[in-house]
């Protein structure tokens, strides 16, 4: 995330723990809940949408085909 240019701007106000585990999509889980809260936070919004145009890019060979099954979560036995 370091390499994310807005990062630095926004870094304070996210949850030093969330980005201590420097995971691009818990952070940009973070910074969308507080962004929600805070519309108006032009630097927040700049670094959710660079954060999610990486993760689009990463993740945009998924399909129909693909086998997304360990990233489900389990559902509940009645």
């Amino acid at each position: 995330m370091s390499g994310l240019e807005v990062f630095r701007d926004v870094e304070s106000k996210l949850s030093a723990d969330v980005v201590a585990t420097k995971n691009l999509e818990h952070v940009l889980s973070d910074a969308q809940a507080r962004l929600a809260l805070a519309p108006s936070d032009e630097r927040l919004r700049a670094f959710v949408a660079e954060a999610e145009g990486i993760v689009w890019q990463r993740c945009n060979f998924i399909d129909e085909s693909s086998d997304v099954g360990a990233h489900c979560l389990p559902t509940a036995q009645i």
